[in-house]
């Protein structure tokens, strides 16, 4: 998707090309900045064995977005929930950073614990709530 955008405020036209789960801008002025983004999204029905979620497909997850920033200080917490990485036959440990995490109902309160000491992921907390409610799983897109 690419979207032009001009603003008379700061007096120039921005150009921003989505890729994946990353935002690449384009300023007038030739300075670029990439915003790095994680895709989370409730699963409606559990992953199958054998079949690998690769694709990038936050639309049919209704992903929510947080910014790699919000998330690169949890990290290392993150590193302690059960999680699998592409495939439910490959349990790991955190989030693939830069895959496709399927994050079992069973990590939810763990996720949720962490999540809620932040103040900028009120979002993704609702999120882990509602799924951990359904006992449905989070699919999360890495960058």
């Amino acid at each position: 998707m690419l979207r032009v955008i001009c603003c008379d405020i700061i007096e120039a036209c921005v150009l921003v090309i989505k890729t994946h789960a990353s935002f690449y801008v384009y300023r007038k002025d030739n300075r670029v900045n990439m915003m790095l983004r994680h895709g989370f999204g409730i699963m409606p029905e559990d992953p199958r064995p054998g079949i690998q979620y690769e694709e990038y497909e936050p639309d049919k997850y209704n992903c929510i977005f947080v910014e790699d920033e919000s998330l690169l200080p949890i990290l290392d917490e993150l590193k302690e929930m059960k999680c699998y990485w592409h495939s439910i036959n490959r349990q790991e440990k955190g989030l693939a950073y830069h895959g496709v995490s399927l994050i079992p109902p069973e990590s939810l309160e763990l996720f949720e614990r962490i999540v809620s000491e932040k103040d900028n992921m009120k979002e993704l907390k609702n999120m882990i709530s509602q799924a951990e409610s359904g006992q449905k799983y989070i699919i999360h897109f890495g960058v």
